[in-house]
């Protein structure tokens, strides 16, 4: 490091923030106010138009940068899916049964199975697949 580069590295330490500066610290202020009224469901876009409503001209990177420094992230409006299987870490990996042989030599030999689920508006359904 240079002697020049050391000393200007301490005359912005103890100078006072700059107006960017600033303006991210007030920022952050409101952002945190903002994720707390809202329960941390918003993320950064919300935040961003509740921001605008309010007056502070801001872009949406800033907010998310500003909340990614907060550590703040919104929660996923997703509900969960549910889940058909629970894993049992102690279970055997099942036998390869098939040798690798794609192409059995006649039908019903070799069957291939899956589960899925799909959401329909009285709920999910289940849809269980068997190929011969």
């Amino acid at each position: 490091m240079t002697r020049q580069g050391y000393y200007a590295w301490r005359a912005r330490r103890s100078a006072p923030p700059g107006p960017r500066e600033a303006s991210r610290q007030t920022l952050s202020v409101v952002i945190a106010e903002i994720f707390a009224e809202h329960k941390g469901r918003y993320g950064a876009p919300r935040i961003w138009v509740e921001l605008r409503r309010r007056g502070y001209l801001v872009g949406m990177n800033r907010v998310a940068s500003i909340m990614a420094g907060l550590g703040l992230a919104g929660k996923s409006g997703r509900r969960p899916l549910p889940r058909t299987t629970v894993a049992d870490p102690d279970a055997a990996v099942a036998p390869e049964l098939l040798g690798r042989n794609f192409h059995p030599g006649a039908p019903n030999r070799t069957w291939v199975t899956d589960i899925t689920y799909l959401r329909t508006l009285r709920g999910w359904c289940y849809l269980a697949v068997i190929v011969d």
